[in-house]
């Protein structure tokens, strides 16, 4: 639960994505989730995370758990604007 994104973008495919991700503070992935990123400030697995992020066919779902999840957010859109240009980010209701 949180709040939703879906950020469109063209990028080779989704393994490209969350390998431009993971390059990011706080980046983990979890295992036996490919395709999944999760974002986390401190205690690197208490918790729920303060994001996680999938690769999908139009670029990636995020998701704002709270804490620190809209600035993961912020850091996420300038990575993939340097990784692949241009992108467009829609709140998911």
């Amino acid at each position: 639960m949180g709040f939703e994104y879906k950020l469109s973008f063209q990028s080779p495919g989704g393994e490209s994505t969350i390998g431009a991700l993971a390059r990011l503070p706080g980046a983990r992935l979890p295992a036996n989730q490919a395709g999944t990123i999760e974002f986390r400030r401190g205690a690197p697995d208490s918790g729920m995370p303060d994001a996680t992020a999938s690769a999908t066919a139009y670029g990636l779902y995020f998701c704002d758990h709270g804490g620190f999840g809209r600035e993961y957010l912020g850091y996420i859109a300038a990575q993939l604007i340097h990784a692949f240009g241009a992108i467009t980010i829609e709140e998911l209701e």
